[in-house]
């Protein structure tokens, strides 16, 4: 299995580098599910465990379900000029 691979710090990154960065390793997803299973959502309803997991089996899926008014991930990283002002946006 592929280990994750981190974000570039600046654009211009692909769509590919951010569906690498939520892969992880076999290790980390036992982990992962080990503090899932001793999470007791009564005590903290707002915890995001088990996030990683989600993200690294759905993470692909996820990018192509579109918010309200809002091109989908893929469609901002297919063209450059919405790519560089969806980079500016998340800096401010």
């Amino acid at each position: 299995m592929a280990m994750s691979k981190p974000i570039p710090d600046e654009m211009p990154y692909t769509y590919q580098d951010v569906i690498d960065s939520k892969i992880l390793s076999l290790n980390k997803i036992k982990k992962n599910y080990d503090t899932l299973c001793k999470y007791k959502a009564l005590t903290n309803a707002k915890k995001t465990c088990g996030n990683p997991i989600l993200y690294h089996y759905q993470f692909e899926n996820l990018l192509n379900c579109r918010r309200e008014g809002k091109p989908l991930l893929k469609e901002l990283f297919d063209d450059e000029e919405e790519k560089q002002n969806y980079g500016k946006q998340q800096l401010n």
